[in-house]
Order: structure tokens, then sequence, then C-alpha cells
């Protein structure tokens, strides 16, 4: 069995690395990680926010506005979940006669002096007032945490179009027809398959992450992160495989299907995190999760619960379309 593995693995390896298509598809992510490590330093650049609530006076907040956007929130805690969200924008409150500056821990250093910056010259000058720092403790930019996030979340799929592309080609070559009546079995085909799709999906994490975010960040969680939700891009892989005849018809799979794919984690970044639970089917979103941890371990739902919970949904799906591909694919 592990000798059919092997040599079929070595030989999808070499198909791919043949395939103009997936060489690009490996060098995107690789570039996307590039450029933003160019662009993350400068985004808290574009636009000021200062977020408040209602014990800040009106007068204050006229004047505030004239250095930026100014946000209104009713109490303190409405007012620290929008500091807690992925920009930079630090929030004012006041308590004691006190001004409180509640910055999320994260931001770059100009956040909160150009906070204290501001406050010192609309405050009137006639009145003392002293500053207050709350931290919410984050490590990382929540810019980083996004970027970090859903680059991860690209490679998985990535990984996953390597097996599909991989497919259609033996599709269209008439390989898989030959597979049919090979030696080889359903388990052993999916086993080849996907250990190129988690040899890719390693070795791209560990190269973007560097580049993104250099050593700030504990690389075995990467690693258990992307082996726990690299099925993701497996089943991914196979339903194109199973689905398409043909190159046309995979890219079509691959435009109606990568949106959900995406789009789930991403609604799930400006969504109350009370309303998440709607999320909860989708191993996607639990595999978001997890990148998440990996820039940022201050997030309300933990590593460990999420890459478990990615790795169990996922091998359940994986066990229960297994059926399907069988028959898609017409290999014993």
């Amino acid at each position: 069995m592990f000798k059919k593995i092997k040599y079929y693995f070595k030989q999808n390896l070499i198909l791919s690395l043949r395939n103009n298509m997936i060489i690009y598809m490996t060098v995107f992510p690789i570039l996307l990680a590039l450029g933003l490590s160019f662009f993350m330093p400068n985004v808290t650049e574009i636009e000021t926010t200062i977020a408040v609530d209602n014990t800040i006076e009106q007068n204050k907040i006229d004047k505030l506005e004239d250095y930026g956007n100014v946000i209104t929130y009713n109490n303190l805690d409405a007012l620290k979940e929008r500091v807690n969200q992925w920009d930079d924008v630090a929030g004012i409150t006041k308590m004691d006669g006190k001004y409180n500056i509640i910055l999320e821990g994260n931001e770059p250093e100009e956040t909160a002096e150009m906070s204290e910056a501001v406050l010192s010259l609309i405050i009137n000058q006639n009145n003392q007032y002293s500053f207050n720092y709350a931290s919410l403790e984050k490590d990382n930019s929540s810019m980083v945490e996004l970027a970090g996030s859903l680059v991860l979340l690209t490679i998985i799929l990535i990984a996953g179009l390597t097996i599909g592309l991989g497919i259609i080609d033996e599709k269209e070559n008439d390989v898989i027809n030959a597979l049919s009546v090979s030696p080889i079995s359903l388990k052993e085909f999916i086993l080849s398959k996907s250990i190129i799709s988690i040899f890719f999906a390693v070795v791209l994490s560990f190269i973007t992450v560097f580049i993104m975010v250099g050593n700030s960040v504990n690389y075995w969680l990467v690693l258990i992160a992307v082996l726990a939700s690299v099925k993701i891009g497996i089943i991914w892989g196979f339903l194109i495989g199973g689905i398409a005849d043909n190159l046309i018809g995979a890219i079509g799979v691959i435009k109606s299907t990568a949106l959900f794919l995406i789009a789930v984690p991403m609604a799930s970044v400006y969504t109350p995190i009370k309303f998440h639970w709607v999320y909860y089917i989708f191993p996607n979103y639990w595999a978001f999760k997890s990148y998440q941890n990996i820039f940022n371990q201050n997030q309300w739902i933990n590593f460990n619960y999420a890459s478990i919970i990615t790795f169990i949904f996922s091998l359940g799906l994986l066990l229960v379309l297994t059926p399907y591909f069988k028959r898609k694919l017409n290999i014993r």
C-alpha cells in the first residue's frame, strides 16, 4: 500500500511541477505576503478615527471632529467592542474627572501618542487633566491578524486546487480511466493526492507567515492549524475534480464555490460576537478562528478549541463525501 502511495505521490508531484497554473498559484500567496508586508505598516495612516462614549462632552466631540472621524457610543461596553475591532482605533471615555484612552494594546505607538496629543489640544488649558491608558492586551496589529488569516485560508484553498486541477488533467488525458482498472484503491488515491496538498500547504504557510511577521508567532501553532484545516482544501479539490470534466468546467466550479469559502470567515469579522453561532456549522469559520489565534491569542475562542473543531468537522465531511468521490471518479 505505502509503496503504491509513494509511487503515485511522486508521479503527481512531477505533474504538478510541470503545470504552469499550479506553479502560478503556489507563487501567488508568496507575492501576496510580500505586498502585504509593505502595505500593512502604512495602513493606519490612511484615516484617523477616534471612538468616544456618552461621557465625553459634546463640545469636546465637536473639537475632536476637526482632527478626524469621531464615532460616538452609548456606553463603555460598546466603546470597548469598537476598539477591539480589526483596525487601530483608540477609544476615549471619562471616569472620575479623568479622560481614559482605551487601546487594544497592539496599536502602533503613534496611535497612543496621537490620541493624547489631540486631547491635549482640545481640552481647556485652564483645567489640569491627567490621562490613563487602559490596554486590552493584544500583541499583534489587527490588520496583521486579518491579513495573515486570509492568506493562510487562501493557501489551504490553493493546496486543494492542486488536487482538483490534477484530477482534471488526468481526466482530459484519460489517465483516470486507466486508474479505474489499476491496483490502486480509492483510499490510496485520496491519500497520495492529500499528501501533495499537505506538502504545499505547510511549505507555503511557513514561507508566507515568515515574510509577514518574521519570528513573532509560534510556528508550531502554524503547523497545527494547517494540518487541522487542510482537509477543507482537500475536500474542495476532490469536489472540483469530481464535478468538472475539463478545465472550463473546473473554472466554473471554482467560481461558484470559492466565494462561499472566503465569504463566511470575512462575514464573521464584521458580525457581532453574539451572532457568531450562525457560523458554527462551517469548518472554514473554525479554521479562520484558529488562524486568528496564531497572530493574536486573545480571542474569545481559543486556539485549541478552534483547531479541534476544525479537524473534526472537516474529517467528518471528508468521510461523508468519500462515497460520492468514489462514484464520480470510478475508482474502486
